[in-house]
């Protein structure tokens, strides 16, 4: 995350907040959503971070297609669980509807068993006897990352 060092000094001198404190929804409004809130959200990488998603898209034109698209899906599947745990965290408090969160709950539970069962395609994919140690190795790093 960058900040802008120029507007410090200012915010400093005029004793406004750097970041405006959360505002609650007027009432009978619900919450905004976890994507409505994410809206506007800029996310920038590092150059060793773009530099490490480079190398591992470089490393992955190395590994067979059906390697390639199950790790792919089980990078998708990671990213849907954090988001539905961001959720669930998002939702969770005294007020939270039960069926809500039961539902979520679900939810989390059956990407979990996706991700089990893609883990498990990755596993009987890398006991090819086709595939060099080097293949096996980037595979099982870019599982894990």
């Amino acid at each position: 995350m960058r900040i802008d060092s120029t507007s410090v000094p200012a915010m400093v001198a005029s004793r406004q907040p750097a970041v405006a404190a959360p505002q609650s929804p007027p009432v009978g409004e619900s919450p905004p959503s976890v994507r409505e809130a994410a809206e506007g959200i800029v996310v920038t990488l590092s150059s060793r971070a773009q530099s490490s998603a480079e190398s591992a898209q470089t490393e992955s034109a190395d590994l067979p297609t059906h390697i390639r698209k199950l790790l792919e899906q089980i990078r998708e599947l990671r990213a849907q669980i954090a988001e539905k745990q961001a959720e669930l965290a998002a939702l969770q408090g005294p007020n939270a509807d039960p069926d809500q969160l039961r539902q979520l709950q679900q939810q989390i539970s059956g990407l979990m068993s996706a991700l089990t069962s893609a883990y498990m395609s990755l596993a009987k994919a890398l006991d090819d006897d086709s595939l060099s140690d080097e293949q096996k190795m980037t595979a099982l790093k870019m599982s894990m990352g």
